[in-house]
């Protein structure tokens, strides 16, 4: 027992002495590393400090240099403003003895002046005050003199401006205006298939012919053409019942007196319904709010009434257009549809049978069917008749004037209308080198097309001046037409 005892005893100092011996090596490999790393850490600071040391130099260097070139530039601007002292002080110098110079001098004038003005005083025998009084008056009056030659100057120039502006409005409106402008007749054809039908119009003693003239109101005219019959009257309402009745009654081929009175009755009826979808028509056109139906109602009455052979309707409804177009390009402050209200209603007045002028009564109505104010008095002052007017209702008097003496819109014009264009273009293709030419514009302007091959551009503008001299001397004609030259020339070739 003691002998294993022993034996323990032995093997476990074996065993301490092997762990010290291990736990003493531990401690020299572990102080080993670590005084290797620690001098690895000194040698990376020692080499970051060296940089750091050295990038503080590099800097104190660049801020030194910099400093020098601040200190040389501060010692040249003191010397600059040194010298600019230096100088201002022998400017100052200067203009104080100018200035001295100039009092002496101004003294001396003066003085030299007094004395003029007295000699010319004892040679007038005038005061000075009595001279200058006497020079006021005279530049005064020649002011006077100048000032009223440059008003007149000025009110021409203005005069010439504001017609120029007025043509280019009127211009502007009417080209986008494209309203129907056809003259009407005072009678109306109807043809017949046969001169047989003639007779059973006529009826037994006439008695078809006189049930219908009582019925219509309208005369029959049945010799004057063959195989058709006239049909006149000035009320364009009675003669296109008449028309429809006619027509339908030749259609049907029972023509006595008690169908005609059917006939005509009917087509009455329907006529009136087609005057209304006219007025309804036109206020589509227009995009305007629908009116009172009393104020529709007369406003298709228009559409089969006449004035100097122009229909009422599509007059009243150029006028809107051309006096909304009017009022945009001088840009009144009023809106769209007030003008064309304006324009379409300024003849509402020849629809109402009644005494008086057709102003008053179209005034009148437009006030109780309660249109707007401005509507009232365009109708009521566009012929003038009243006065002083407003804006607007000088616009549509303008509009009413230009649809009425459009080319076309009333057949006494229209022949002259054409006459003067025929003229124009064959005034300018008597000139030689001309190609083709047109009027254009209403007549206001003729664009000539050359040949280039005969004219150079020198020659088109010759020839631009000759026309427009030959236009002047052999036609007569209200404001200017404007004559263009045009010479195209085309440079063509292939590639092969």
């Amino acid at each position: 027992m003691a002998v294993v005892t022993r034996r323990g005893t032995m093997e476990a100092l074996r065993f301490r002495s092997a762990v010290l011996r291990e736990a003493a090596e531990d401690a020299d490999r572990i102080r080993e590393e670590t005084l290797l790393r620690t001098r690895e850490d000194v040698a990376q600071m020692r080499r970051e400090a060296r940089d750091g040391i050295e990038r503080n130099r590099q800097r104190m260097h660049r801020y030194k240099k910099r400093l020098f070139r601040v200190r040389a530039a501060y010692r040249a601007a003191l010397e600059e403003i040194e010298e600019t002292r230096r100088q201002l002080e022998t400017s100052t110098a200067a203009a104080a003895r100018r200035h001295d110079e100039l009092a002496e001098e101004r003294a001396e004038m003066c003085r030299r002046q007094q004395l003029l003005q007295e000699e010319l005083a004892r040679v007038a025998g005038m005061t000075p005050e009595e001279a200058r009084r006497q020079l006021l008056n005279a530049l005064r009056e020649e002011v006077r003199a100048e000032a009223a030659w440059e008003i007149q100057r000025h009110r021409e120039r203005a005069t010439e401006i504001a017609a120029a502006e007025a043509r280019r409005v009127i211009v502007e409106a009417v080209e986008r205006c494209a309203a129907q402008r056809t003259a009407e007749h005072t009678v109306v054809i109807v043809p017949l298939a046969d001169e047989q039908m003639k007779g059973r119009v006529i009826g037994r003693e006439g008695r078809n012919i006189r049930a219908f003239e009582s019925a219509t109101g309208v005369d029959l005219l049945i010799d004057d053409q063959p195989d058709c019959i006239v049909l006149s009257a000035y009320d364009p309402v009675k003669r296109e019942i008449a028309r429809r009745a006619l027509t339908q009654l030749i259609d049907e081929g029972r023509i006595t007196p008690d169908n005609i009175d059917t006939v005509v009755r009917r087509q009455r009826e329907a006529l009136q319904q087609i005057m209304l979808a006219a007025a309804e028509e036109v206020i589509r056109d227009l995009d305007l709010a629908p009116p009172q139906p009393e104020l529709l109602e007369y406003l298709g009455r228009l559409r089969f009434r006449t004035s100097y052979n122009q229909n009422v309707l599509y007059h009243c409804k150029e006028v809107a257009l051309l006096t909304d177009y009017i009022a945009a390009e001088l840009r009144l402050p009023y809106p769209s549809e007030l003008c064309r209200r304006a324009g379409l209603f300024h003849d509402i007045g020849k629809a109402i049978d009644g005494t008086g002028a057709h102003t008053a009564l179209g005034a009148e109505l437009v006030v109780r069917c309660g249109e707007h104010e401005l509507v009232r008095e365009a109708i009521e002052g566009h012929h003038a008749d009243r006065g002083e007017c407003g804006i607007l209702t000088s616009v549509v008097s303008a509009a009413d004037a230009i649809s009425g003496s459009r080319p076309g819109a009333r057949r006494q014009t229209a022949a002259q209308y054409v006459d003067r264009l025929s003229t124009l273009e064959e005034l300018a293709s008597s000139f030689p080198g001309v190609e083709r030419c047109y009027a254009v514009h209403a007549g206001r302007e003729v664009r000539v097309i050359v040949r280039s091959g005969e004219l150079d551009d020198r020659g088109a503008r010759i020839l631009a001046g000759d026309v427009a001299h030959r236009i002047t001397d052999e036609m007569r004609f209200p404001g200017e037409i404007k004559v263009t030259v045009i010479r195209e020339t085309r440079a063509v070739t292939y590639a092969h």
